[in-house]
């Protein structure tokens, strides 16, 4: 889809432009199951809406199964159908297993002993300043806790 078309389903002074750009956060389930050339038409129309600047300021979360299947794509060869998924995390460049699983990084892994201690230390590793920088905006909406259910929030 070339960018007049992006242009045309949603063009810049219309109200669901409007929507976008008073938008914070954009949930995208099944991602995992989506053409790259969907993922990156609504990059390019969110770019367009917001001006290449502003853009950094949205946060897009990627919801889904990332192990299901590849999309499908009629008569394509092995590597067309890799090339329409997004199977690839960052640049490519992560390192694995050797079963071919992302390995994180040690640093980013908070350890798990009990529930208490764990989820104490759990925001303690997300918000480090959080005593102090409680009623900072930029602070605490710098950082996020994501959790698959909403009932592992609430207690």
């Amino acid at each position: 889809m070339q960018m007049n078309q992006v242009n045309a389903l949603c063009p810049s002074k219309s109200g669901a432009a409007e929507l976008l750009r008073r938008s914070k956060l954009f949930i995208w389930d099944e991602a995992p199951m989506a053409k790259r050339w969907a993922i990156e038409n609504v990059d390019k129309l969110l770019k367009d809406v917001m001006g290449n600047d502003q853009f950094r300021w949205k946060v897009v979360v990627f919801g889904g199964d990332f192990r299901q299947v590849l999309p499908v794509v009629p008569k394509a060869t092995i590597h067309q159908t890799i090339s329409a998924s997004l199977v690839r995390v960052g640049n490519g460049e992560e390192p694995t297993d050797t079963e071919g699983n992302i390995r994180i990084p040690e640093e980013m892994i908070v350890k798990y002993d009990n529930e208490e201690d764990s989820i104490k230390r759990l925001i303690r590793a997300i918000f480090p300043s959080l005593n102090t920088r409680a009623h900072s905006a930029d602070y605490m909406t710098g950082r996020a806790i994501l959790a698959a259910k909403m009932s592992m929030l609430i207690d």
